[in-house]
């Protein structure tokens, strides 16, 4: 899911639900969190979001929600 204008760090909680891990990048935009679900301990990310009022300096016609596709869950690696 997508969080929009708070501030997350290492430790929090989100939605009661979701342990954050590490912050796996930040951008202009937002940015993603890997977190655990404290319920499942299935491992997801989290992208947040800033608000609005820290687009403005970006360029007009911009807006901080927009669709973000879904990607599978990777099992493994190599």
């Amino acid at each position: 899911f997508v969080l929009t204008g708070i501030v997350i760090k290492t430790g929090d909680i989100l939605n009661g639900r979701y342990h954050v891990l590490d912050v796996l990048g930040e951008g202009c935009f937002g940015k993603v969190t890997k977190c655990e679900d404290i319920h499942t301990e299935q491992v997801v990310a989290i992208k947040t979001l800033k608000t609005q009022e820290s687009h403005r300096h970006v360029g007009s016609g911009l807006r901080p929600h927009f669709p973000v596709p879904l990607l599978p869950p990777v099992h493994g690696t190599g």
